[in-house]
Protein backbone atom coordinates (compact mmCIF):
# COMPACT_ATOMS: atom_id res chain seq x y z
CA UNK A 1 0.00 0.00 0.00
CA UNK A 2 1.26 3.42 -1.06
CA UNK A 3 1.40 5.66 1.70
CA UNK A 4 -0.20 9.03 1.91
CA UNK A 5 2.59 10.71 4.00
CA UNK A 6 6.25 9.13 2.77
CA UNK A 7 6.99 9.10 -0.78
CA UNK A 8 7.97 6.05 -3.04
CA UNK A 9 11.34 4.01 -1.47
CA UNK A 10 11.82 6.23 1.68
CA UNK A 11 10.27 4.04 4.03
CA UNK A 12 11.71 0.64 2.46
CA UNK A 13 14.53 0.68 4.66
CA UNK A 14 13.90 -1.07 7.67
CA UNK A 15 12.03 -3.97 6.08
CA UNK A 16 15.44 -4.75 4.44
CA UNK A 17 17.23 -7.55 6.40
CA UNK A 18 18.69 -6.64 9.75
CA UNK A 19 22.45 -6.51 8.14
CA UNK A 20 21.31 -4.16 5.07
CA UNK A 21 18.37 -2.34 6.70
CA UNK A 22 18.22 1.60 7.69
CA UNK A 23 16.82 3.58 9.95
CA UNK A 24 13.20 6.06 9.52
CA UNK A 25 13.80 8.61 7.21
CA UNK A 26 14.32 12.35 8.87
CA UNK A 27 10.59 13.63 8.00
CA UNK A 28 9.43 10.57 10.55
CA UNK A 29 10.54 12.66 13.49
CA UNK A 30 9.58 16.28 12.01
CA UNK A 31 6.90 16.34 9.08
CA UNK A 32 3.41 17.09 10.86
CA UNK A 33 1.15 15.17 8.87
CA UNK A 34 3.11 12.04 9.77
CA UNK A 35 2.60 13.02 13.89
CA UNK A 36 -1.14 13.44 13.12
CA UNK A 37 -0.97 9.70 11.62
CA UNK A 38 0.53 8.74 14.57
CA UNK A 39 -1.93 9.68 16.99
CA UNK A 40 -4.73 8.56 14.54
CA UNK A 41 -3.67 5.36 13.68
CA UNK A 42 -1.59 4.48 16.87
CA UNK A 43 -2.20 6.50 19.87
CA UNK A 44 -5.65 6.45 19.56
CA UNK A 45 -5.91 2.55 18.95
CA UNK A 46 -3.18 0.87 20.89
CA UNK A 47 -2.84 0.26 24.46
CA UNK A 48 -0.79 3.13 26.52
CA UNK A 49 1.01 2.40 29.79
CA UNK A 50 0.44 5.65 31.90
CA UNK A 51 1.10 4.84 35.67
CA UNK A 52 1.17 2.62 38.63
CA UNK A 53 -2.20 1.92 40.23
CA UNK A 54 -0.69 2.75 44.07
CA UNK A 55 -0.07 6.35 42.74
CA UNK A 56 -4.19 6.69 43.35
CA UNK A 57 -4.32 5.09 46.62
CA UNK A 58 -7.65 5.80 48.06
CA UNK A 59 -11.04 6.46 46.73
CA UNK A 60 -11.93 9.56 45.26
CA UNK A 61 -7.96 10.16 44.51
CA UNK A 62 -7.65 11.63 41.30
CA UNK A 63 -5.09 13.07 38.83
CA UNK A 64 -4.98 14.62 35.72
CA UNK A 65 -3.05 14.32 32.63
CA UNK A 66 -3.07 15.28 28.77
CA UNK A 67 -2.05 12.59 26.43
CA UNK A 68 -1.71 12.93 22.83
CA UNK A 69 -3.93 16.61 23.17
CA UNK A 70 -6.26 15.15 25.32
CA UNK A 71 -7.27 16.18 28.53
CA UNK A 72 -7.94 13.25 30.84
CA UNK A 73 -9.18 12.61 34.47
CA UNK A 74 -8.29 9.38 36.58
CA UNK A 75 -10.35 8.97 39.24
CA UNK A 76 -10.59 5.52 41.99
CA UNK A 77 -14.06 4.58 42.38
CA UNK A 78 -16.54 3.64 45.07
CA UNK A 79 -15.85 -0.09 43.83
CA UNK A 80 -11.96 1.20 43.99
CA UNK A 81 -11.40 0.40 39.95
CA UNK A 82 -9.75 3.20 38.48
CA UNK A 83 -11.83 5.39 35.97
CA UNK A 84 -10.54 7.27 32.93
CA UNK A 85 -12.73 10.46 31.14
CA UNK A 86 -12.18 13.16 29.10
CA UNK A 87 -11.66 15.89 31.75
CA UNK A 88 -14.27 18.03 29.38
CA UNK A 89 -17.85 18.77 30.99
CA UNK A 90 -20.61 17.78 28.77
CA UNK A 91 -22.12 21.63 29.61
CA UNK A 92 -19.93 23.59 27.49
CA UNK A 93 -16.34 21.73 27.46
CA UNK A 94 -14.13 23.24 30.61
CA UNK A 95 -12.04 20.66 32.69
CA UNK A 96 -14.12 19.24 35.14
CA UNK A 97 -10.20 18.76 37.33
CA UNK A 98 -7.22 20.13 37.47
CA UNK A 99 -4.10 18.71 39.21
CA UNK A 100 -4.15 15.94 42.01
CA UNK A 101 -6.17 15.29 45.14
CA UNK A 102 -9.04 13.63 46.83
CA UNK A 103 -12.74 14.63 46.36
CA UNK A 104 -16.48 12.64 46.18
CA UNK A 105 -17.00 13.75 43.05
CA UNK A 106 -16.69 17.44 40.37
CA UNK A 107 -17.75 20.25 40.00
CA UNK A 108 -16.89 22.47 36.97
CA UNK A 109 -15.85 25.52 38.19
CA UNK A 110 -17.76 27.70 35.30
CA UNK A 111 -21.48 26.85 35.57
CA UNK A 112 -20.76 24.08 38.36
CA UNK A 113 -22.28 21.43 36.85
CA UNK A 114 -21.64 18.32 39.05
CA UNK A 115 -20.40 15.16 38.44
CA UNK A 116 -20.07 12.05 40.97
CA UNK A 117 -16.63 9.61 40.84
CA UNK A 118 -18.80 6.85 38.20
CA UNK A 119 -18.52 10.61 35.83
CA UNK A 120 -22.38 10.92 36.11
CA UNK A 121 -24.17 14.01 35.72
CA UNK A 122 -25.88 14.81 39.23
CA UNK A 123 -26.81 18.37 39.45
CA UNK A 124 -27.25 20.40 36.64
CA UNK A 125 -28.13 24.13 38.10
CA UNK A 126 -30.85 25.95 36.69
CA UNK A 127 -31.68 23.14 34.01
CA UNK A 128 -34.15 20.34 35.17
CA UNK A 129 -34.42 18.58 31.76
CA UNK A 130 -33.18 14.60 31.17
CA UNK A 131 -29.74 16.00 31.49
CA UNK A 132 -29.88 16.35 35.48
CA UNK A 133 -31.69 12.59 35.38
CA UNK A 134 -27.84 10.86 35.88
CA UNK A 135 -28.06 9.82 32.27
CA UNK A 136 -25.46 12.07 31.08
CA UNK A 137 -21.43 11.17 31.61
CA UNK A 138 -18.35 12.18 31.01
CA UNK A 139 -17.39 10.85 28.30
CA UNK A 140 -15.26 7.36 29.64
CA UNK A 141 -11.94 6.17 28.19
CA UNK A 142 -11.09 2.17 28.30
CA UNK A 143 -8.97 1.69 31.05
CA UNK A 144 -7.24 -1.98 32.15
CA UNK A 145 -4.03 -3.01 34.14
CA UNK A 146 -1.23 -5.00 33.87
CA UNK A 147 1.18 -5.88 36.56
CA UNK A 148 -0.20 -3.05 38.71
CA UNK A 149 0.31 -0.71 36.05
CA UNK A 150 -2.67 0.93 34.18
CA UNK A 151 -3.19 1.57 30.63
CA UNK A 152 -5.77 3.50 28.58
CA UNK A 153 -7.18 2.83 25.20
CA UNK A 154 -9.17 5.51 22.93
CA UNK A 155 -10.53 2.81 20.89
CA UNK A 156 -13.85 1.93 22.98
CA UNK A 157 -13.80 -1.51 20.36
CA UNK A 158 -10.28 -2.70 21.65
CA UNK A 159 -9.75 -6.51 22.97
CA UNK A 160 -8.92 -6.77 26.23
CA UNK A 161 -4.97 -5.99 27.60
CA UNK A 162 -4.70 -9.49 27.91
CA UNK A 163 -5.04 -10.45 24.82
CA UNK A 164 -2.00 -8.24 23.30
CA UNK A 165 0.25 -8.39 26.17
CA UNK A 166 -0.86 -11.83 28.32
CA UNK A 167 2.65 -13.13 27.41
CA UNK A 168 3.76 -10.60 29.50
CA UNK A 169 2.05 -10.87 32.45
CA UNK A 170 2.56 -14.45 32.02
CA UNK A 171 6.50 -13.94 32.09
CA UNK A 172 6.56 -11.38 35.09
CA UNK A 173 3.91 -13.29 37.22
CA UNK A 174 6.16 -13.33 40.26
CA UNK A 175 6.63 -9.94 40.04
CA UNK A 176 2.77 -9.15 39.60
CA UNK A 177 2.14 -11.50 42.55
CA UNK A 178 4.46 -9.52 44.98
CA UNK A 179 1.85 -6.76 45.63
CA UNK A 180 3.86 -4.27 44.99
CA UNK A 181 3.33 -0.17 45.50
CA UNK A 182 4.74 3.23 44.07
CA UNK A 183 8.30 4.14 45.27
CA UNK A 184 8.38 7.02 43.33
CA UNK A 185 7.06 8.15 40.00
CA UNK A 186 8.78 11.07 37.77
CA UNK A 187 7.50 12.63 34.94
CA UNK A 188 9.83 14.84 32.31
CA UNK A 189 8.50 17.06 30.13
CA UNK A 190 10.57 17.09 27.00
CA UNK A 191 11.03 19.27 24.34
CA UNK A 192 11.62 16.64 21.09
CA UNK A 193 9.94 14.03 19.34
CA UNK A 194 8.36 11.43 21.58
CA UNK A 195 9.90 8.64 19.12
CA UNK A 196 13.74 9.84 20.17
CA UNK A 197 12.73 8.64 23.21
CA UNK A 198 11.73 5.64 22.67
CA UNK A 199 14.22 4.45 20.71
CA UNK A 200 16.67 5.52 23.29
CA UNK A 201 14.44 3.49 25.82
CA UNK A 202 15.00 0.25 23.52
CA UNK A 203 18.41 -0.24 22.65
CA UNK A 204 21.51 -0.91 24.39
CA UNK A 205 23.96 0.85 22.24
CA UNK A 206 23.61 4.22 23.42
CA UNK A 207 25.58 2.74 26.92
CA UNK A 208 28.98 2.97 25.26
CA UNK A 209 28.69 6.52 25.17
CA UNK A 210 26.07 8.43 27.07
CA UNK A 211 25.77 6.17 29.88
CA UNK A 212 29.82 5.32 30.13
CA UNK A 213 30.47 6.07 33.75
CA UNK A 214 26.94 5.75 35.19
CA UNK A 215 25.62 2.22 33.55
CA UNK A 216 27.88 0.71 30.99
CA UNK A 217 30.29 -0.66 33.81
CA UNK A 218 27.68 -2.55 35.05
CA UNK A 219 25.71 -3.71 32.25
CA UNK A 220 27.83 -4.01 29.76
CA UNK A 221 26.42 -3.55 26.05
CA UNK A 222 28.74 -6.81 24.55
CA UNK A 223 26.38 -8.63 26.88
CA UNK A 224 22.56 -7.01 26.11
CA UNK A 225 20.67 -8.62 23.13
CA UNK A 226 16.87 -8.50 22.44
CA UNK A 227 14.38 -11.24 21.59
CA UNK A 228 10.86 -11.21 20.29
CA UNK A 229 8.74 -14.55 21.86
CA UNK A 230 7.26 -16.44 19.52
CA UNK A 231 4.03 -15.40 18.16
CA UNK A 232 4.69 -12.03 19.98
CA UNK A 233 3.90 -9.20 17.63
CA UNK A 234 3.27 -6.85 19.97
CA UNK A 235 6.51 -6.62 22.29
CA UNK A 236 9.87 -7.63 22.50
CA UNK A 237 12.19 -8.14 25.60
CA UNK A 238 15.47 -6.34 26.17
CA UNK A 239 17.95 -8.01 27.57
CA UNK A 240 20.86 -6.10 29.93
CA UNK A 241 23.22 -8.69 31.31
CA UNK A 242 24.72 -8.32 34.86
CA UNK A 243 28.66 -7.81 35.20
CA UNK A 244 28.57 -9.42 38.60
CA UNK A 245 25.36 -10.81 40.92
CA UNK A 246 22.94 -8.80 42.76
CA UNK A 247 22.52 -6.06 41.10
CA UNK A 248 19.10 -3.99 40.14
CA UNK A 249 17.94 -2.82 37.05
CA UNK A 250 19.59 0.09 37.04
CA UNK A 251 23.17 0.09 38.20
CA UNK A 252 24.99 -0.63 41.90
CA UNK A 253 22.95 2.07 43.85
CA UNK A 254 24.41 1.70 47.52
CA UNK A 255 21.34 0.63 49.11
CA UNK A 256 18.69 -2.17 48.38
CA UNK A 257 15.25 -3.18 49.52
CA UNK A 258 13.31 -5.78 49.94
CA UNK A 259 13.85 -8.84 47.88
CA UNK A 260 10.87 -10.21 45.58
CA UNK A 261 10.85 -13.37 46.56
CA UNK A 262 10.44 -16.85 44.52
CA UNK A 263 12.57 -14.73 41.05
CA UNK A 264 13.03 -17.02 38.29
CA UNK A 265 16.78 -17.54 37.89
CA UNK A 266 17.60 -15.17 35.21
CA UNK A 267 16.80 -12.17 37.10
CA UNK A 268 20.13 -12.58 38.94
CA UNK A 269 21.54 -12.59 35.78
CA UNK A 270 20.37 -9.91 33.60
CA UNK A 271 17.25 -7.14 33.29
CA UNK A 272 14.71 -7.46 31.06
CA UNK A 273 13.15 -4.61 29.93
CA UNK A 274 9.77 -5.40 28.10
CA UNK A 275 9.14 -2.97 25.04
CA UNK A 276 5.45 -3.03 24.23
CA UNK A 277 4.72 -1.14 21.48
CA UNK A 278 4.08 1.44 21.10
CA UNK A 279 5.78 3.19 23.80
CA UNK A 280 5.96 1.54 27.40
CA UNK A 281 8.56 -0.59 28.68
CA UNK A 282 8.72 -2.19 32.09
CA UNK A 283 11.70 -3.30 33.25
CA UNK A 284 12.78 -5.87 35.93
CA UNK A 285 14.70 -5.81 38.98
CA UNK A 286 15.41 -8.36 41.95
CA UNK A 287 13.52 -5.73 44.35
CA UNK A 288 10.89 -3.74 41.31
CA UNK A 289 9.09 -3.96 38.45
CA UNK A 290 10.22 -0.45 36.75
CA UNK A 291 7.81 1.34 34.58
CA UNK A 292 8.57 3.95 31.70
CA UNK A 293 5.57 5.41 29.70
CA UNK A 294 6.53 7.95 26.96
CA UNK A 295 3.61 9.67 26.04
CA UNK A 296 2.98 12.17 22.67
CA UNK A 297 2.54 15.99 24.12
CA UNK A 298 0.63 18.54 22.21
CA UNK A 299 2.51 19.01 19.53
CA UNK A 300 5.15 16.48 17.45
CA UNK A 301 8.09 18.27 18.78
CA UNK A 302 7.26 17.66 22.56
CA UNK A 303 6.50 14.79 24.97
CA UNK A 304 6.27 13.46 28.47
CA UNK A 305 8.43 10.30 30.25
CA UNK A 306 6.80 8.78 33.20
CA UNK A 307 9.17 6.78 35.22
CA UNK A 308 8.03 4.62 38.00
CA UNK A 309 8.89 1.99 40.21
CA UNK A 310 7.25 -0.12 42.34
CA UNK A 311 8.64 -1.85 45.37
CA UNK A 312 7.54 -4.30 47.96
CA UNK A 313 5.26 -2.68 50.17
CA UNK A 314 7.67 -4.69 53.07
CA UNK A 315 10.46 -1.97 51.99
CA UNK A 316 8.80 0.76 53.79
CA UNK A 317 10.02 -0.77 56.96
CA UNK A 318 13.50 -0.50 56.10
CA UNK A 319 15.44 1.65 58.56
CA UNK A 320 16.85 3.25 55.72
CA UNK A 321 13.80 3.79 53.48
CA UNK A 322 13.70 7.46 52.80
CA UNK A 323 17.71 7.27 51.85
CA UNK A 324 16.61 4.17 49.57
CA UNK A 325 14.08 6.43 47.89
CA UNK A 326 15.79 9.56 47.42
CA UNK A 327 19.14 7.35 45.96
CA UNK A 328 16.36 5.39 43.13
CA UNK A 329 14.92 8.82 42.64
CA UNK A 330 18.14 10.37 42.12
CA UNK A 331 19.36 8.12 39.73
CA UNK A 332 16.56 8.06 37.79
CA UNK A 333 16.94 12.16 36.95
CA UNK A 334 20.87 11.11 36.61
CA UNK A 335 19.70 8.68 33.61
CA UNK A 336 17.36 10.89 32.22
CA UNK A 337 19.54 13.65 32.27
CA UNK A 338 22.46 11.84 30.01
CA UNK A 339 19.30 10.65 27.75
CA UNK A 340 18.19 13.96 27.00
CA UNK A 341 20.98 15.33 25.81
CA UNK A 342 21.45 13.46 22.61
CA UNK A 343 17.46 13.70 21.92
CA UNK A 344 17.59 17.39 22.35
CA UNK A 345 20.47 17.65 19.92
CA UNK A 346 18.94 15.35 17.35
CA UNK A 347 15.80 17.51 17.46
CA UNK A 348 17.99 20.06 16.73
CA UNK A 349 19.54 18.27 13.88
CA UNK A 350 16.82 17.06 12.24
CA UNK A 351 15.12 20.46 12.39
CA UNK A 352 17.73 22.61 11.16
CA UNK A 353 19.05 20.66 8.21
CA UNK A 354 17.60 18.49 5.52
CA UNK A 355 21.36 16.59 5.22
CA UNK A 356 20.95 13.18 7.56
CA UNK A 357 20.30 10.22 5.88
CA UNK A 358 18.92 7.48 7.39
CA UNK A 359 21.63 5.21 8.74
CA UNK A 360 22.46 1.20 9.87
CA UNK A 361 21.23 -0.50 12.32
CA UNK A 362 24.23 -1.99 15.13
CA UNK A 363 23.02 -5.18 16.40
CA UNK A 364 22.34 -4.00 19.96
CA UNK A 365 19.46 -1.55 17.84
CA UNK A 366 17.68 -4.83 16.94
CA UNK A 367 14.70 -4.07 19.11
CA UNK A 368 15.05 -0.34 16.92
CA UNK A 369 14.60 -2.38 13.68
CA UNK A 370 11.74 -4.54 15.30
CA UNK A 371 9.55 -1.17 16.21
CA UNK A 372 10.32 0.48 13.12
CA UNK A 373 8.47 -2.13 11.09
CA UNK A 374 5.64 -2.51 13.37
CA UNK A 375 5.12 1.50 13.56
CA UNK A 376 5.23 1.72 9.90
CA UNK A 377 2.64 -1.37 9.28
CA UNK A 378 0.36 0.57 11.81
CA UNK A 379 0.39 3.76 10.11
CA UNK A 380 -0.09 2.11 6.64
CA UNK A 381 3.54 3.20 5.38
CA UNK A 382 4.42 0.12 3.77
Amino acid sequence: MTSQIFYGSETDGPFKPLDEATWLPQRAYTDEAVYEAELRSIFLKHWVGVFHHTALPKVGDFRTMTIAGRPLLFVRDQKRDIRCYLNICRHRGMAVAQGRGNCKGFVCPYHTWAYDLDGRVVATPQHDGSWAKGDVRLSEVKVDALLGYIFINFDPHAAPLSARLGGVADELAVWGNADLELLFEKIYVCRFNWKLMWENAIEAYHLLGTHRESLSEFTPVDMAYATIPQDATNYGILHTGYKGAGLNAFGAQSRTASLIPNLPAWAAKEARHYTMWPSTQMSTGAESLNGFFILPGNSIDECQVVWSMAVSRAAKEHPDYAGYKAEQMAFADLIMKEDSVPCEQIEQTYRGCGDWKPGPYALTEKMCWYFHRWYLDKIGAH
